[in-house]
């Protein structure tokens, strides 16, 4: 069997970086362990109003996958994984300034991952993914565009497919599934609660 030159391994070994232990930041004011961060952009912007801080970005680490919320316990291995890509991100680019659009992505990554891999994903996290899944979620995301529900749609679907049998998956059936509201709309509270979707923005306190 071939073999990398030893220049080439010496090189990978010299610059090969660890995910653990995680290190605080100068720029993260939340602790590591926290489920919400409070990241300081570099602006001086960061103040205290009474007990609440203010300015920054917020980062949430408690949103909800298809396998519950990454904030549990079951979900230590990819949340930590998460966390030290985003301080890697910040280490390299030198600033916090873009990390809730990195944040953004990570999470539909992991959406991605989750709803595919269940079960070996909360084992492996991340590294559960091969190229073709990078292939595949950087075409969905591009199908879902910026519409805010756009990220659940591959989780709606997966739910219609086992809930409704395909002969009679169409407009009406969804519509008795999932219920009208009084304005003859479908119901997203139901929606939500049906494919495990928080419903309405988290608090950031």
């Amino acid at each position: 069997m071939a073999q990398l030159p030893s220049e080439v391994l010496s090189f990978f070994s010299r610059t090969q970086t660890g995910l653990s232990p995680l290190v605080r930041p100068w720029w993260l004011k939340s602790a590591v362990h926290e489920s919400v961060w409070r990241v300081e952009t570099g602006k001086r912007d960061l103040r205290q109003v009474g007990e609440k801080s203010r300015g920054g970005q917020v980062l949430r680490w408690d949103l909800l996958l298809p396998t519950g919320r990454l904030s549990t316990s079951s979900h230590a291995v990819i949340c930590e994984q998460c966390k030290a890509l985003i301080i890697a991100v910040a280490k390299v680019r030198g600033s916090t300034r873009s990390l809730r659009s990195v944040h953004g992505a990570l999470f539909l990554f992991a959406e991605f991952l989750a709803l595919k891999y269940e079960e070996k994903f909360l084992r492996d996290g991340l590294l559960v993914a091969h190229l073709d899944d990078v292939e595949a979620f950087m075409e969905s995301y591009a199908e879902a565009g910026s519409c805010g529900t756009g990220r659940f749609i591959e989780r709606l679907s997966s739910y219609l497919s086992a809930e409704i049998p395909l002969e009679r998956l169409d407009a009406d059936e969804v519509r008795n599934h999932f219920g009208l509201t009084e304005t003859n709309q479908l119901s997203l509270v139901a929606i939500g609660a049906a494919i495990s979707v928080d419903c309405g923005p988290p608090s950031l306190s």
